[in-house]
This record gives C-alpha cells, structure tokens and sequence, in this order.
C-alpha cells in the first residue's frame, strides 16, 4: 500500500468520515485532486460511485475529460455517472457569479446522486493548500469565527474531505508514482476569479516576502479555530434553550432580558439560529438590528426582513413571525 494511502486510511478511521458499509459518491472533475481522491478510496476498498459534472463552460476540454474519467472508472471497476448542469441559467437567474452558481448546482447533483444510489457520503477533492485559499478568500470577503474555521472535514450534510490535511505536492507525487493520469483545468488560471487571483498572486506574494510557511500557518489556524468554534456551538444550544420561549418553521418568541443576559457572542448566535429556523438567510447586519432593537430599554420598536419576516418588541418581548404569510410585503398592515 503506498504511504499516501495509508495515511488517508489513518484519517478516515480516526475522524470516522466513512464507517464500514457506507457508499461515497465521489466527484470526480479530471484534475489531480479529484483522480487522486478516487484511486486511494478504492485502493482503500471503500465502495464508490464516481460522478462527473458538466457545468458547461469549457465546451473544448469537457469531452477528453469525460473520456479519461469515465475510462478510469471502468478500469477501476466502478460505476460512474456524468450529469449536465445548466450553470449560466442558474447564474443568470438568481444573479450569481458563475464560480458560485458552479459550486451550487455541483453540489446539489451530487446530493441528488448520492440519494438515488443510496450512498451517504459525498467525497470531494480538497487539499491543505485549498484550505489556505478558502481562509484568505473567507478574510476578504468578510466573515465570523465559524468562516475562518476554513472547510470542514466532515459536514453535517455528509460531505467529506480526506484531503483536507494532505499539501498538493503530496498528491501529484502520489498520481507520478502510481503513474495516473490526470488533466488541467485550464479556469484555474483564470483570474477574474479571485480564488484564482488568492492561489496565482496573493498566496506567492505572502510566501516570498512575508512567511514561507504562510499555508500552514493558516491550516493551523483554521483547525484551532474549528475547535473552538465547536465549543461555542455547543455552548450556544444551551444558551438557545434558556433564552427562546418557543420557536417554528414560521414563528418564535423570547424575552429580551433573557437573550441580554447572554454573553453578546452568544447573543449573536442565538438570532442566528433562530433566523435559521425560520428558513431566513441571516446576515451579520440584521443580527447587529435585531439585538439593537432588543436592547432599546423601554422603547418598543419593529424590523421587517426579507420573505415578510417581521420582528417587534413589545412589553420586553421579542416575537419573529410572517403576518401575511411568507412574501415580499413590507409594512405595517
């Protein structure tokens, strides 16, 4: 067994990303990462399903593509799939970028895969060096605590990555020992995507005239950061029961003394949630509003959100709730 899969081994036992009997449905694009992920779980036994997305964009290189993963499939005695995916329309009509319109409609296909084959993993590709892009892309764009723990190992929704520890440059040694081809994905140089802009300009910059150890001091932050952030997950479900009276898919309550009383990071969390259950996107603003709004001594108040979502304070009380259902009503009637 080569030394990269027995590595993989040790993490997918230790982190228990897939238990015996499990299917993983593994996207597989062509590239490096994705050929490498393929070959160590099945060099590992672990029953797999390859799926390759065609997003469309690159109409020149997606046939070879198809051809070199849908070959190693065969050879590799597996079964595989190659589904379509409408990335423009999806970009187009819900005003996305293409790279997240991509991701989106990726994941999804893969999600609808994985309940038809009756798999319960989903295997994606990324190494310790997307890590260290995610954690720049994350700071630049603006996010909290739980952004900066970078990508997790293993999601909630079932998603693992075996690689997430594991530097490229293990991986492409790993493809010329085991002598497996692979192709590039010509996107990966363009920068008009500011993945690529972090991974071509930024991330070298940092390298020659920061820290040379720049990537893995950002994975290392990322995992102390994941750590803590499970921590305060869990603190925060306790202080989600003492605060909130009651709560649904389209209403919820709680006493404003309550929710104060709580450290404000917890505070911040505790809207979060509850924005969450009631299936609304949350944004650090409206949570910045609604804590606003909760800690206006004596003074009662209302915000509206999206979807007709309305928060009052009366009489100390907080209440979330639709009056007209879920549109895009604003007001007071």
């Amino acid at each position: 067994m080569h030394p990269l899969e027995k590595k993989i081994d040790r993490i997918i036992r230790s982190h228990t990303l897939v238990q015996t009997g499990e299917t993983v449905v593994v996207g597989v694009s062509g590239g490096p990462d994705s050929m490498a992920l393929l070959h160590v779980l099945t060099a590992l036994k672990i029953p797999c399903y390859a799926i390759y997305v065609d997003h469309g964009l690159r109409p020149k290189e997606i046939p070879e593509e198809i051809s070199l993963v849908t070959s190693t499939a065969h050879k590799l005695g597996i079964s595989c799939e190659v589904v379509e995916a409408d990335v423009k329309g999806l970009a187009k009509k819900e005003k996305l970028s293409l790279e997240h319109a991509a991701r989106t409609k990726r994941y999804e296909i893969f999600t609808r895969t994985a309940d038809a084959t009756g798999a319960t993993k989903i295997a994606v590709g990324h190494t310790a060096d997307d890590q260290a892009e995610e954690m720049l892309l994350r700071l630049i764009r603006g996010t909290a605590r739980k952004g900066l723990s970078g990508m997790e190992r293993l999601t909630e929704n079932g998603v693992i990555r075996p690689f997430l520890d594991i530097p490229k440059q293990e991986l492409l040694a790993y493809l010329q020992d085991r002598q497996i081809p692979f192709m590039e994905d010509s996107s990966n140089q363009d920068r008009r995507f500011l993945r690529n802009k972090i991974r071509l300009d930024l991330l070298p910059y940092l390298e020659e005239h920061f820290h040379t150890g720049i990537r893995g001091t950002l994975r290392r932050t990322a995992n102390i950061l994941a750590e803590e952030e499970a921590y305060l997950a869990e603190t925060a479900k306790f202080a989600f029961q003492r605060v909130v009276a009651e709560t649904s898919v389209d209403e919820c309550s709680m006493v404003c003394d309550a929710l104060l009383a709580e450290p404000l990071a917890l505070q911040r969390r505790i809207i979060e949630q509850v924005l969450i259950d009631l299936q609304t996107k949350p944004s650090g603003q409206h949570i910045a509003d609604i804590l606003k709004l909760a800690g206006n001594k004596g003074k009662n108040g209302s915000l509206h959100l999206a979807q007709g979502l309305r928060i009052e304070k009366k009489n100390g009380q907080l209440s979330f709730a639709f009056p007209r259902g879920r549109s895009h009503f604003r007001g007071d009637r």
